[in-house]
């Protein structure tokens, strides 16, 4: 008998790197929406343990000109070097789509590249045409045949959709794992 998908939850976790706190309280947003009870800050653990549990919440923001925050920086090749076969894996980014249009959520891509060499199952796509308050931006490493690779929040310029967008995402996370369960 399979593991179901609050089970995944429950025993899941979110790791965040976050420099001025958006995304730590992002991050506390979706674990408790979701009903995970462990937050990672990267600041002051190391990803090991990460590809052990069944599903994760990686959640990061890019910096400058596509970029990725210090402590996810730092744990960049860590994050490439892990096997991920057995890890359902979500993303969220933040960015700034109007100060850096063409490296908005860059984060995400970068990050993505580094964990589906070691067999991540990326869930959590999200359709930047399906949003109500919709995005501004030139170019996106985070983009792939249209779609984001995990949910994308501009809390420089969007604050007001953040609580939508993470609800809605958060909901199409549970139905993404229940189909898989």
């Amino acid at each position: 008998m399979g593991i179901g998908a609050d089970e995944l939850l429950a025993n899941g976790a979110v790791y965040y790197g976050s420099s001025l706190g958006r995304v730590e309280g992002v991050a506390k947003h979706i674990a408790a929406n979701l009903g995970i009870p462990t937050l990672i800050d990267l600041y002051d653990s190391p990803l090991a343990g990460a590809e052990a549990r069944r599903f994760v919440v990686l959640a990061m923001s890019t910096w400058y000109d596509g970029i990725l925050q210090d402590d996810w920086r730092e744990h960049h090749a860590e994050l490439a070097e892990l096997d991920w076969s057995d890890t359902i894996v979500a993303l969220v980014c933040l960015g700034d789509q109007y100060g850096y249009p063409h490296t908005f959520a860059d984060a995400l891509g970068i990050v993505a590249e580094a964990v589906e060499p070691g067999g991540a199952a990326l869930i959590g796509n999200w359709d930047p045409k399906a949003d109500p308050a919709g995005y501004d931006f030139r170019r996106s490493r985070g983009l792939r045949n249209g779609r984001f690779l995990g949910l994308v929040l501009d809390e420089d310029n969007q604050s007001g959709a953040t609580d939508e967008r993470i609800r809605r995402w958060c909901d199409q996370i549970r139905r993404e794992l229940s189909e898989r369960c």
